[in-house]
C-alpha cells in the first residue's frame, strides 16, 4: 500500500506518493491522515507464456 497526497502538508505536495511503511504508519496515525488517500500497490505484471 502507498499513500497519495490530496492536500499539501509538511514537505509533501499534492500528488506525491508516500511508500515508506514507517511514514505511512506515522501519517495514518495522525491528523494528517485526512490529507492522503490509500492506494493499493501495483502488482508487477508478468508476461503470459505463449501457448504451445
Amino acid at each position: 500500500m502507498k499513500l497519495v497526497v490530496i492536500t499539501p502538508f509538511a514537505d509533501y505536495k499534492t500528488g506525491d506518493e508516500i511508500t515508506d511503511q514507517a511514514q505511512i504508519d506515522k501519517i495514518l496515525g495522525s491528523e494528517q491522515a485526512d490529507y492522503v488517500v490509500k492506494v493499493a500497490a501495483a502488482v508487477p505484471v508478468t508476461k503470459a507464456k505463449a501457448a504451445e
